[in-house]
């Protein structure tokens, strides 16, 4: 026996999370066929490179257990930068 749940109005009118949308689009662009990337929360369709998880592990035996600055790391800001620049000539 199922019970139907009442929601108040108040709770009716909080409006859902715009990451709920992506995650509908890019559903309805795969079911189209399209190929698609799912990193819209975090969970890419494919595994992690060996080589990124080997740097992950070596960063938290260093310590980097934090979250970092808003602005991001200046170090991987600027080498970011430069491979945009050279990849995309931006």
């Amino acid at each position: 026996m199922s019970k139907l749940i009442r929601m108040s109005q108040r709770l009716l009118s909080v409006p859902g999370s715009g990451i709920r949308d992506v995650m509908s689009k890019s559903a309805a662009l795969k079911a189209a066929g399209k190929d698609v990337i799912n990193w819209h929360i975090g969970r890419p369709d494919f595994d992690t490179p060996q080589h990124i998880k080997e740097a992950c592990s070596e960063a938290l035996r260093q310590g980097h257990v934090h979250y970092a600055p808003a602005a991001g790391l200046p170090g991987l800001r600027k080498a970011l930068a430069q491979r945009a620049e050279e990849e995309y000539s931006v």
